[in-house]
């Protein structure tokens, strides 16, 4: 994993922790996506049901949709993982549309 914090980490750091057996990884992987979650909550001008359905999801089921992303789309591995995981969690459950924007 790189050491150099969460802004630097890239999809291909998040791939690999993910698969990685090591329960310091695993553990990276799930606070890295509530992360996410709550980012993509908080995103301005997110409609109160987006949040409140959002918070209602479990998080392994918001790994398994960054985890999906990740797997099926490795050309873009090389992107900042927090812009894989917030557009992932936000396009998953239908927060933003196929253009990128706010619902």
């Amino acid at each position: 994993m790189n050491s150099s914090g969460a802004a630097s980490v890239i999809g291909n750091d998040l791939y690999a922790a993910y698969n990685s057996n090591d329960k310091f990884e695993q553990g990276f992987c799930s606070g890295f996506i509530q992360a996410a979650k709550y980012a993509v909550a908080d995103f301005p001008n997110m409609p109160a049901i987006c949040k409140s359905q959002l918070a209602q999801v479990p998080l392994s089921q918001l790994e398994d949709v960054v985890q999906k992303e990740l797997s099926s789309r490795p050309e873009q591995r090389h992107y900042s993982a927090f812009s894989i995981a917030f557009m992932s969690l936000a396009k998953g459950f239908g927060y933003i549309d196929s253009k990128s924007s706010i619902k």
